[in-house]
């Protein structure tokens, strides 16, 4: 999914779109991997393992693009929690 149409939002800076770019790419990420390790895992793949995070800046941007997220699709909110670890 590409990132939502913010340009109707007025007083984002540059900067700022950057940011909200970069969060919502970061959790589209992490939460594909996590939602195909969950897949495999159930399939009974072993040695799989959900993501790690390097940083707490990049958690930060996992919770913020999750927000973002949130924010832009409230309708299909289930879609953004986090992926539920699946453990066999």
């Amino acid at each position: 999914m590409n990132f939502v149409d913010i340009s109707g939002a007025g007083g984002l800076s540059f900067a700022q779109n950057l940011e909200y770019r970069k969060a919502w790419n970061t959790f589209n990420r992490i939460q594909t991997y996590n939602s195909n390790v969950s897949t495999l895992i159930h399939q009974g793949a072993t040695n799989q393992h959900y993501y790690n995070y390097n940083t707490y800046v990049e958690k930060a941007e996992f919770t913020r693009g999750q927000l973002l997220h949130l924010q832009a699709y409230p309708f299909y909110s289930t879609l953004w929690y986090s992926v539920e670890k699946n453990y066999k």
